[in-house]
Parts: structure tokens; C-alpha cells; sequence
């Protein structure tokens, strides 16, 4: 008796600890960790949050745990109370969990009979948080497999990757399914974090469903990686020994090889995704038996399950494998209809032709309408049906009738997805086929991108996708040539073309061939370049591809300032001088752009800035003188990085080096425009000018506001000069030097185009600046309300101690100890003078000139030093005395403010107010 009561007792506690772990409200938490998906684990149990013991807890555990809490897969699990102990006491689950189950109160009771443990043995768990997947590059559906969470990035790892883990990431990334794996040893990992032990049965929708999955952190440089081909734009079909390109044994391009496939499950709905996928029209028949002869080398390993509405065969189901002991004689095999319009005037009208697989022959009229023709001008990329024919306005086909009709309703996404009756079937004769009259084909904009091939950055497959269209295609490479891909590359902005080829076998591609292009080169876009527009079958054979130099950047070196000198470009991690062959001031326009110093004043070709002896990359350089950088622009490749002793190509930049005047008017700031590019002064022609190129020039000179501008003036006398051709201005620029142009000319200067400015001639000076690391003691930049609060060091002659005096005091930092100036490079068009007294309140308060500029190759900018280095004492100093003065004045109020009010209240008053003298009125 006693012993069935302590078995009951004993069963009851048992019964009543498990409760506690698989009840419906079974709660858990992480607190006290490094992120919300670390900590320390609680269970929530009578009213109470408890610490979690780790005694009989394992990785398994830690799965179902972080998967309940949605925080991803278990990075560690530890038993030494790592995110400290709670302040209630411990609890021990006692369950046995096997790592795939969705939370805890789905796992078994386990016989353990631990109940509770001491405050150093409690749980802490690190979990990834939330998984996200990422195959290869983006958008891409092959390559190395990458995760990342809110706290992790790394890899999958190759240890035991197989098909189903792969089939799950291809499917979760929106990718189908996977045709092939492979694992490789990366030395250069960017991330130390691997998803490791999946073990995916391949229908999980999580990656964090998977069983066996684990982070690891800190991984070594020896880890494998995995990697996946998926499905989707990689499942490229051929069809291989037919009597025609849409006949033949169906082979598979997997991403490695080629394969053929299993025909025993194959029915006329996997047909129709092949015939659609490859532009092929309608399935004619399909085989099963190597009707084509069979193939040789491995079999695609997956059945393939298809509705018969799919586009293309990637869309189709590749989960489940094909049935055992498939050979190459049941190699399946299949005719396509295919489709074309003949004896029209282009490709898209005339009659309608289908092959049976043997001979192109007609279709019946029967039938025939609108909708049926709309979908064969939208399967032949002909836009949209015009008018149909049922009689043979077109001729008469030089083949047999071999269709009583082809039916659609219009809606459909292909032609295969259309009704046919049986080949040979026909009702009709020669003249009552069907015709049909097209829109004709357009392509319209498009983008483009190159889809890269190994380890190249910048080289690889072509792809096309115009904006209406949801499909990249390719382009064909029949005629693809280096002037093709020139434009491409410089379209990219990926430099110039290394070389111009077509696709290897092992980018074989899916989608539409969009058409052929013939560039002459000087187009900025593909869509420029004559265009023949290509319809279908689509077969990969033959896809353009391109070797670009990938972008690169360029500088100017060995000259006398920032602005000129030799121009080096770096490639492959070298920099190397340009040839001067071909070299010309667009180039040199296109230089002075990118490196921010204005426009070319001139292009050098000798050794002015010195010869070079060493490699060089480039030659004949071509820009249109438009371009943002010289990545835009085409250029040659010189071989093996030919060495050459010679000079180097050169610029002169009109940044530092351009300066400008006002002449013939009645001071300064009104009068010609003329120009100093060369230490000579050049009359300025224009035919094409604006206001903003006006208000620039103004601010240059420090003659305050555009007030007008004209040609045509009465004051110019015509002459030889220069022609700025296309000048360009905003308006904020702080000189000429900065604004845009096309290379000037030399040319006759007609007074009709010579160009009167007048300006409004205020004072330039509101404001100076210090830094805030050293606010008394450093350059002063100066701002003019023309140039919008834009400090500036500012070119000054005659800088002096009072001058700095009045800076200091104006800054409140005492007074000047050092009144320097400093030497820079470059022209300026004219220098301020000040003339302060050291007793100004502000540098804006002084007197101040302007000093035409000399033609000096270098300009001076003011420095000064002030004696209170220290602002915040200086603000206590200049705070005290105004205090002082506020309670003087205080004072004063209410000491001689009442006697201001008696005395104005006696003012006019009778008797005794009126006097204090004696008065023989005032009464004692």
C-alpha cells in the first residue's frame, strides 16, 4: 500500500513538472543579452519567470528554442549562467527534443528526474536571429550561398550540402529549383560565419525548419563553401540532332554540362514549356525512346512535372527525382511546330507557316481571327495583329497545308499554350490558308547589363531588357564586334573594350535573342546603334559577350599645380601614363571635368611636364569632350602593357590658371570681357551666353551683383580674339575657371559678339570664419553675399596687423599678435586690400580694395594669431565689464531720475513749488 501511494505521489510530481513544460501557455524569453535573440533563458511558470536549467538541455533544444522565439538558428548554447542568474529560483524542462520541432511544448518528456540547479548552471543561448538567403551576385540564381541575420553574415557551409538543403535555398530565394551543387575551399572569406548540418528534408519553407542547422562563428580560412545552380535563368534546353532547330533529343544545361533527360513520365505538358521556352511554338509530338538517338554522359537527375501553362520548363515542378534505372534509351525527344510568316514584305506578315518536322507547310483559314493572330504576332515579337487574310493575298506557300487551324483566345502567354488539330488534319486548299498583317516589331528603351563570367568584374554575357518587358534576353553575336562593345562598356561606364567575343558553352542562356547590333562606335548606347530585331526560336548558340577594363581612375601628375601636368589612368592596380596618340583637347576636356578642375585650356604632347620611361595601358584615347569621366569615352588596349620612352599625353585645366578682366569701361566692374589663358589678354566672342555666366565673372572680380549684359556694345571695336564655345555656368561657381565649356577658339572677335558686362560693384566682405578646433588662431576665409555663405581663403595684398587686429576683436579673441600671409599656387583675377585702423569692430566695417590681378602664377590668403587663444575666458572677460556697465547705469537711473521728475513737476507750478531760492513767496 504505502508503495502504490509513493509510485502515485511520485507519478502526480512527474506529471505536474511536465505540465509546467507542455502546457498551451508555455512561454519562454532571453533577457540580459547582447541583442534581443541572446540572453539568458526564462520559462514563464506560476505567475513567475524562471531561469532555465542547462543541466539535460543540448543543441537540439536550443533549435526548437530560437525557432519559437523567431530568432533564427542556435549560434551557442552555455551552461555557465553567461548572461547572469535571475532572481527567482531555477527549473529544470525534463524534455527530450529531436531539433525540428516549432516550440518547445511540442517536445516529449524525457525520463530525467532533475527538477532544479544552482544559479551558475542556468541557460544562456545565442541565437543568429532572423535567416536571410542570397545566392551569388544580385539578382542572381547561381554562385556561393550567403546568409546574413541582424547580427551575422556568412555562408553555408559545403560540408554535407546536398540536393534537398539546395532545392530549399533555391526555392526560398525565388530561384525554382536546384540543378546542380558543388563545394569549394575559399581562402578569402569577407565573413567568418557558417550555417552548417542542415540536413533539409527539401519541403521545408524556413531555412530555420531544416533539422541539423547551426551557426558557427570564427570560422578559418580553410572552410568550404557552398555553392548552388538554381533553376531559374540558368535552365537553359537544346534540342540536338532534329531535322530542324525545334526537333530533336532534349538536352539539359545544368550550369555544368549538358544532359539528357528521362523521357518515361514525359506527356505533351512538358512539351509545351520546352516548345515555349524555346520559341518553338506548339508541341508536335514528343518521344520517349532516343527517337533522335541517344545521348551519352549523365541524365538530368530530377523528374520534371508541368500543368501545360508554364512559359518555360525553369517553371515547371523539379523536386522529385526520376524514376530508377532510366538510360539513354528512353532519352526523351520532340517536335516543335515552329512558326514563321512568309512572303510578306519583312518578318512580321504574310502567310502562316508550321513545320511538322520534316517541311514547312500552311495552315487552314478555318476559323481564323483576331485573337489567334495577336498571339502569333506577340510569339514572333511583331507587336500586335493589324488585319488577318483567309485568302492567299500573300501567294501561295511553296509547301503543303498541314493544319486544319491553330485556335487561341488571346490572352495566352504563348503559342503553346493554343489549341492545334492533329498535323495532316486539313479541310482546305492553297487559297483559303491564313495570313496576317502585323504591327511590326519595336523594341523600344532598354536596359542593359553584362551577366559576369568568372573571376572578371567587368566582363562577361550581354543581357537586354527592354522596359516594357519583364525577361532579359540576350543579343547575338553573329556580327558582334568591338565597336558593339565599345559602346557597351562605355554605356556602363566600365572603361574601354578589352575584347569583344561570344559566349562560352558554359553560358548558355535562357530567354529571348533580342536582336542583332551594328554600332559604328561613337554611340553612347546600344539603343543608338542600328538595331535588326530578332524573333524567334531563341537558340543560345551564338550570344554576344564582352571583356571591359572595369572603371578605373585617372589624375594629373608632374606639373606645376594640381590643375596640369601628365595624365596617368590606373589599371590593374598600376598607374601608368596615356599615349599621345590620338590625344586631343576633348579628351583633355573630358579630364579637367572628372578631376574637378573646370575645362582643358590646352592638351600637351611634348615633354613639358616631363618624359616618361615606363609602361603605358592606353592609346587613342576618343571622347566627345561631353563625358563626366574618360570611362565614358572608347580607347585602345596597348598589348602586354607596352613599354615606351616618349611623352606622355598632358593638360592644362582652367582651374588656377584662367583669369579675366573688364576693359573699356568706367571703372572696374563694368566693361569688355577679356580673357587670360596664356600670360596674354585675349578679347571674349560668344554667341550663346546667360545671366549666371555673367554673375560668375562678377564675383570673381569682387564687383558685387550682375547688373546687365549685352553685345553689340558701342564701346567695342572689333578685333582678334577668343570664342568660348558652349560656356556653361550655375551661377554658384567662384570663378569662370570652374564653370563648363567645349575648347575655345581662336578666331576674329567681331564686336557684335563681343560680350558687355556690367556689375553692381558693392562691397564683397559679410563675413569670416574660424574653425572650431582653433577659433583664434588660423587662415581667414571670407564669404560675399554673392557666393551664398560659401567661405572662401580669399588672395589679399597688404595684409597687416591692423587688419588682423580687427579680426581678433571681431572674433572676440583680444587682439592680433602675428598678421602672416601664405603663399598658394595659381592665378587669381583680382586681390583685396584692406585698410583698417585696428579699431573696427568688424572686417566688414574697414575700407577696403580691389587690386587687378598681375598675371601672378601664385596668390596670397591672410593668416592671423590672436593674443586669447582661450574663447570661453575671453567671453568671461567681455561679459564682466558689460555687467559693470549695466549696474552703473542702473544706479544712475535710480539716483537722478527723481530729481529729473521734481524738477520737471516744478516746471510751470504756483507758490512754493516754483522755487528754492528766496522768494519772497515761499513762507517759511
Amino acid at each position: 500500500m504505502n508503495s502504490a501511494s509513493e509510485i502515485l505521489i511520485a507519478a502526480l510530481f512527474l506529471f505536474a513538472s511536465i505540465h509546467v513544460s507542455i502546457s498551451d501557455d508555455f512561454q519562454i524569453r532571453l533577457v540580459n543579452g547582447n541583442y534581443d535573440c541572446s540572453g539568458r533563458l526564462e520559462i514563464y511558470s506560476g505567475s513567475n519567470w524562471k531561469s532555465v536549467c542547462s543541466t539535460n538541455l543540448n543543441m537540439n533544444h536550443a533549435r526548437v528554442a530560437c525557432r519559437q522565439l523567431s530568432c533564427g538558428v542556435p549560434v551557442s548554447i552555455a551552461t555557465d549562467a553567461y548572461f547572469g542568474v535571475g532572481d527567482g529560483e531555477n527549473v529544470a524542462l525534463n524534455l527530450h527534443c529531436n531539433g525540428t520541432e516549432s516550440a518547445l511544448s511540442y517536445c516529449f518528456p524525457s525520463d530525467s528526474q532533475i527538477r532544479t540547479c544552482s544559479k551558475t548552471e542556468v541557460t544562456a543561448l545565442d541565437c543568429s536571429g532572423r535567416v536571410y538567403l542570397r545566392i551569388g551576385n544580385l539578382d542572381s540564381c547561381s554562385g556561393v550561398v550567403f546568409v546574413s541575420s541582424s547580427y551575422l553574415a556568412g555562408y553555408i557551409s559545403g560540408e554535407a550540402w546536398n540536393i534537398d538543403d539546395a532545392n530549399v535555398v533555391c526555392r526560398l530565394t525565388r530561384c525554382g529549383s536546384a540543378l546542380s551543387i558543388s563545394s569549394t575551399s575559399e581562402r578569402d572569406l569577407h565573413y567568418y560565419s557558417l550555417l552548417e548540418n542542415l540536413g533539409c528534408l527539401g519541403a521545408e519553407y524556413n531555412i530555420e525548419d531544416c533539422p541539423g542547422v547551426t551557426m558557427v562563428r570564427g570560422t578559418d580560412g580553410n572552410s568550404t563553401i557552398a555553392h548552388v545552380i538554381c533553376s531559374k535563368d540558368n535552365l537553359s534546353l537544346r534540342l540536338v540532332n532534329g531535322s530542324t532547330v525545334c526537333s530533336g533529343r532534349l538536352e539539359v544545361y545544368n550550369g555544368l554540362s549538358w544532359l539528357t533527360v528521362c523521357g518515361s513520365n514525359w506527356t505533351m505538358n512538358q512539351a509545351k514549356a520546352v516548345c515555349a521556352q524555346l520559341g518553338c511554338g506548339f508541341p508536335v509530338q514528343v518521344y520517349s525512346d532516343a527517337h533522335y538517338g541517344q545521348g551519352y554522359g549523365d541524365i538530368f537527375p530530377m523528374d520534371v512535372l508541368c500543368s501545360g501553362s508554364e512559359p518555360s520548363l525553369m517553371d515547371c515542378d523539379f523536386t522529385r527525382p526520376h524514376p530508377s534505372g532510366c538510360t539513354h534509351d528512353q532519352d526523351v525527344s520532340i517536335i516543335c511546330s515552329g512558326l514563321r510568316l512568309v512572303n510578306g514584305t519583312s518578318r512580321c506578315n504574310g502567310l502562316v507557316e508550321v513545320n511538322g518536322g520534316s517541311q514547312w507547310g500552311s495552315v487552314c483559314s478555318i476559323d481564323w481571327d483576331m485573337a489567334s493572330a495577336n498571339v502569333i504576332c506577340r510569339h514572333l515579337r511583331c507587336g500586335s495583329a493589324l488585319s488577318v487574310q483567309t485568302r492567299n493575298l500573300y501567294g501561295e506557300s511553296q509547301g503543303p497545308v498541314l493544319l486544319d487551324g491553330i485556335h487561341c483566345n488571346g490572352s495566352e502567354k504563348s503559342l503553346s499554350q493554343c489549341s492545334a488539330s492533329q498535323f495532316g488534319n486539313y479541310i482546305c486548299d492553297k487559297s483559303q490558308v491564313a495570313a496576317v498583317e502585323c504591327s511590326g516589331e519595336y523594341l523600344g528603351p532598354f536596359d542593359t547589363k553584362i551577366r559576369l563570367e568568372g573571376s572578371y568584374s567587368s566582363g562577361g554575357l550581354v543581357e537586354i531588357r527592354p522596359y516594357n518587358q519583364s525577361t532579359w534576353g540576350t543579343v547575338s553575336g553573329k556580327h558582334w564586334d568591338v565597336n558593339d562593345a565599345q559602346v557597351l562598356c562605355r554605356s556602363l561606364g566600365y572603361g574601354f573594350v578589352l575584347a569583344a567575343y561570344n559566349s562560352s558553352e558554359n553560358l548558355r542562356q535562357t530567354g529571348p535573342v533580342w536582336f542583332e547590333a551594328h554600332c559604328y562606335g561613337n554611340e553612347s548606347h546600344l539603343s543608338q546603334c542600328p538595331l535588326t530585331l530578332l524573333g524567334p526560336p531563341d537558340l543560345h548558340t551564338c550570344d554576344a559577350a564582352v571583356l571591359c577594363t572595369g572603371y578605373f581612375s585617372s589624375r594629373i601628375v608632374n606639373g606645376t599645380s594640381p590643375s596640369a601636368g601628365n595624365v596617368e589612368i590606373s589599371y590593374d592596380g598600376t598607374w601608368s601614363a596615356i599615349s599621345t596618340e590620338g590625344w586631343d583637347i576633348n579628351d583633355a576636356n573630358v579630364l579637367c571635368r572628372s578631376q574637378f578642375h573646370g575645362f582643358a585650356l590646352d592638351t600637351v604632347t611634348d615633354s613639358s611636364f616631363g618624359a616618361v620611361s615606363g609602361p603605358m595601358w592606353f592609346k587613342n584615347i576618343q571622347c566627345s569632350g561631353t563625358e563626366y569621366n574618360l570611362n565614358r569615352c572608347s580607347g585602345e588596349f596597348l598589348p602586354n602593357n607596352t613599354v615606351v620612352s616618349s611623352a606622355p599625353a598632358g593638360v592644362i585645366c582652367s582651374s588656377d590658371q584662367l583669369i579675366v578682366r573688364l576693359v573699356n569701361g568706367t571703372d572696374r566692374c563694368n566693361g569688355i570681357l577679356e580673357v587670360n589663358r596664356f600670360s596674354t589678354w585675349e578679347r571674349a566672342c560668344s554667341k550663346s551666353w546667360n545671366s549666371d555666366f555673367a554673375t560668375v565673372l562678377c564675383q570673381e572680380l569682387y564687383c558685387g551683383k550682375l547688373s546687365s549684359v549685352k553685345t553689340n556694345s558701342s564701346i567695342a571695336d572689333s578685333q582678334g580674339g577668343v570664342w568660348l564655345n558652349n560656356f556653361e555656368c550655375f551661377g554658384h561657381e567662384q570663378s569662370l575657371s570652374e564653370c563648363s565649356s567645349q575648347p575655345w577658339s581662336n578666331a576674329f572677335c567681331d564686336s557684335s559678339y563681343q560680350i558687355h558686362i556690367t556689375c553692381s560693384g558693392q562691397s564683397f566682405v559679410h563675413g569670416i570664419k574660424f574653425s572650431d578646433q582653433f577659433p583664434c588662431s588660423e587662415a581667414v576665409p571670407f564669404y560675399s553675399y554673392t557666393f551664398e555663405y560659401t567661405y572662401k581663403n580669399a588672395p589679399v595684398v597688404d595684409w597687416d596687423i591692423e587688419d588682423a587686429d580687427t579680426v581678433c576683436r571681431q572674433r572676440r579673441c583680444g587682439s592680433a599678435t602675428v598678421a602672416l600671409t601664405h603663399r598658394e599656387y595659381g592665378r587669381k583675377s583680382a586681390w583685396i586690400s584692406f585698410q583698417c585702423t585696428g579699431h573696427e569692430f568688424s572686417l566688414s566695417d574697414c575700407p577696403v580694395s580691389v587690386v587687378e590681378s598681375n598675371g601672378s602664377q601664385y596668390w596670397n590668403y591672410a593668416t592671423v594669431t590672436c593674443s586669447d587663444l582661450d574663447r570661453s575666458y575671453v567671453y568671461r572677460v567681455t561679459y564682466i565689464p558689460a555687467l559693470c556697465i549695466s549696474l552703473a547705469v542702473l544706479l544712475l537711473v535710480v539716483i537722478f531720475i527723481p530729481e529729473w521728475k521734481c524738477r520737471h513737476r516744478g516746471d510751470g507750478a504756483p507758490g512754493k513749488y516754483h522755487s528754492f531760492g528766496n522768494d519772497p513767496t515761499v513762507t517759511s
